[in-house]
């Protein structure tokens, strides 16, 4: 696998790019210490703890990065939060909405497993079941279908002849 795909789907990279780290329970973040631009890593179970407790005491503009989690991001409490100017840009797994400061990244075991990323980043093309009302999110991602026996020879070749094979990097 390439370097840029094995760090882009490694789990625990996006912990290491952080400069604040609230992956625990008993992990504390300083507002005080958080300066612009700095990204702050949050395990997904805790994002309405960190917003309630951290987010109005932090005073400089910071990245966030949401991961490590089932849950999903993209609820309108969640989305209201990324109006603050304080939220440079939100990086998240299960994703379920769109917002121009809110960004899928892979690992999620949603739509996007990683498996689907690691296929994309091959330049293979993923195929995935429709398990979502959010499918447009993923419009031109993986091909996705209603149920694995629809996948035929001649649909399989409909799919490649209007497919972009243009990598968009």
């Amino acid at each position: 696998m390439p370097f840029v795909s094995y760090v882009a789907l490694e789990k625990w990279i996006f912990q290491r790019f952080a400069n604040h780290i609230y992956a625990k329970a008993d992990d504390i973040i300083f507002p005080d210490d958080v300066n612009c631009g700095d990204i702050i890593y949050v395990k997904t179970d805790f994002i309405e703890n960190f917003i309630k407790t951290y987010h109005k005491q932090i005073k400089n503009p910071y990245i966030l990065i949401t991961q490590q989690s089932d849950y999903k991001i993209g609820y309108p409490w969640q989305l209201d939060v990324l109006n603050d100017p304080k939220i440079i840009k939100w990086f998240a797994v299960n994703v379920i909405a769109k917002h121009p400061k809110l960004e899928p990244i892979p690992v999620g075991n949603g739509i996007d497993p990683h498996r689907t990323w690691e296929a994309l980043s091959m330049g293979e093309i993923p195929i995935v079941l429709n398990q979502s009302e959010f499918q447009s999110l993923f419009d031109d991602m993986p091909v996705m279908v209603q149920r694995w026996s629809t996948m035929e020879e001649k649909v399989m070749a409909k799919i490649l002849d209007n497919k972009n094979h243009e990598r968009k990097i």
